[in-house]
């Protein structure tokens, strides 16, 4: 970066780096078939459907808001999970004879 250049330096011009109209209007169209040719078709019954027609930051909202719901379900699942267990302490500690299985059931009577 000390050193001097020994080619001189031909200035920017301006209009140069600019693309044309024509150009931006071509680039436009090869994005609009390319978006066209990305998008897959959903037909009206298919439960993607609603969602294809969602933009990307709708869907990113959507996924973070699902992802609260789900947490706040796991949240509840545990809750009952736990009232569950301290139900069948209780149970087993009030009566205990509730839970327990024949080994050899009776036999009815009758034909054989």
């Amino acid at each position: 970066s000390g050193k001097l250049r020994l080619h001189p330096v031909k200035p920017m011009n301006a209009t140069t780096n600019q693309p044309s109209a024509k150009t931006l209007s071509i680039n436009t169209k090869i994005l609009d078939n390319q978006t066209e040719i990305n998008l897959k078709k959903y037909d009206r019954s298919d439960p993607a459907y609603a969602y294809a027609q969602l933009t990307h930051d709708e869907l990113i909202q959507l996924v973070l808001k699902q992802k609260d719901i789900l947490a706040k379900r796991d949240v509840q699942v545990r809750e009952l999970e736990d009232y569950i267990d301290n139900l069948l302490v209780r149970v087993m500690d009030a009566t205990p004879n509730i839970l327990r299985i024949e080994v050899h059931p009776k036999k009815k009577a009758g034909k054989m």
